[in-house]
C-alpha cells in the first residue's frame, strides 16, 4: 500500500491497551506511519447509569454522574500522558485525542480516516466494564467497521510467525488481501492453514501462498480435516499473529467467520488480524 499507513490506537488504560500500544509502536518505529491514539469516555453510559428513570429529575443523581465523568477526564489525561511518554521513548511522533461519546460509535466513525485499528482484545471503555466483565466495544466495532482490526492480548511480543486461516472464501481473501497490502511487519514467515475437504485443500492453500509470495513472505501450507476450532487453536500456539475473517451482515458468513473470531477472542492468548466480512 503506497504512502503512510494510518493507524488508530484504542486507549483505555488497561494492560490490554498497554500491550496494544506497544504493538502499534513496534510497527510505527519500523515503518512510516501516522499513529493516532484515541481515548473515549463513555459519558452517555455514565449519565444513564447514574440517572435511573425514577430519579430522572434528581439533582443529586445528575451531580453524581457529572462527578464521575470529571474523574474519567482526569484518568484520560493520565492515559494520554502515558501514551505520549511511550511514543517519546520509541522516538515515534503521534497525535492523540479524548472523545466523550458512545465508545464503539466513536471508533467506527474515526476509523473511516484510518487503515487499521489496534485495540486490546479486552476493552474497558464502557461505564459498566470491570476487570471481571470487560465491555463489548470490540465486538460492536467488528460488526460495523469495514477496516481491519488488530486485537492484542495482555502480553506484547514482536510479530515474526504468522498463521493465516484460509478457506478460499471472499472473507478469507479480504482478510489476507488487507494483511499483505498493509505490509505492517518485516521479516515474517507464515503458515497457511486450511481446514476442510482434503481434496480441495491443495488448490485453495496454493492461492493464499501465491498472495503471500508476491509480497516476499515465506510461507508453508498445511491442510487439516479435524474440528476447525481445535485445529485453529493448536496451530496458533506458537504464532505471534493470526489472520482471520471476522464479522459480516450476511447471516451465513457471520455464523462461520464470526464464531471462529469469537472463539479466538475469548481464548485471548494470541494477537488477531481480523477483517470485516460482508
Amino acid at each position: 500500500m503506497p504512502g503512510k499507513i494510518r493507524i488508530l490506537l484504542a486507549l483505555d488504560g488497561s494492560v490490554f491497551s498497554d500491550a496494544a500500544t506497544d504493538f502499534a509502536l513496534e510497527i510505527a518505529s519500523r515503518r512510516e506511519c501516522d499513529l493516532h491514539g484515541l481515548c473515549v469516555i463513555d459519558a452517555p453510559g455514565i449519565r444513564r447509569r447514574e440517572t435511573p428513570v425514577q430519579l430522572l429529575a434528581s439533582y443529586a443523581s445528575k451531580e453524581a454522574a457529572e462527578t464521575d465523568i470529571d474523574l474519567k477526564r482526569v484518568s484520560a489525561v493520565g492515559i494520554i500522558n502515558r501514551f505520549r511518554q511511550k511514543c517519546q521513548a520509541k522516538s515515534v511522533t503521534a497525535t492523540d485525542e479524548v472523545q466523550e461519546t458512545v465508545p464503539f460509535k466513536s471508533f467506527v466513525e474515526t476509523m473511516k480516516s484510518f487503515d487499521v485499528l489496534v485495540i486490546g482484545i479486552r476493552t474497558f471503555f464502557e461505564s459498566t466494564a470491570t476487570n471481571d466483565h470487560p465491555g463489548d466495544t470490540l465486538s460492536e466495532i467488528l460488526e460495523r467497521t469495514e477496516k481491519p482490526v488488530i486485537c492484542v492480548p495482555e502480553r506484547f511480543r514482536p510479530v515474526k510467525n504468522v498463521l493465516v486461516a484460509y478457506d478460499g472464501s471472499s472473507g478469507a481473501d479480504a482478510a489476507l488481501s488487507w494483511f499483505v497490502r498493509l505490509a505492517l511487519f518485516d521479516g515474517i514467515s507464515a503458515e497457511v492453514l486450511y481446514i476442510g475437504d482434503l481434496d480441495a485443500g491443495p488448490a485453495i492453500v496454493s492461492k493464499a501462498a501465491k498472495m503471500l509470495g508476491a509480497r516476499g513472505i515465506a510461507n508453508v501450507q498445511r491442510i487439516a480435516s479435524g474440528r476447525p476450532m481445535r485445529e485453529l487453536r493448536m496451530a496458533s500456539k506458537d504464532k505471534d499473529l493470526v489472520v482471520l475473517g471476522a464479522y459480516g451482515k450476511n447471516a451465513i458468513s457471520k455464523f462461520f467467520f464470526g464464531s471462529c473470531a469469537d472463539a479466538m477472542i475469548e481464548h485471548g492468548t494470541v494477537p488477531l488480524f481480523l477483517d470485516h466480512v460482508e
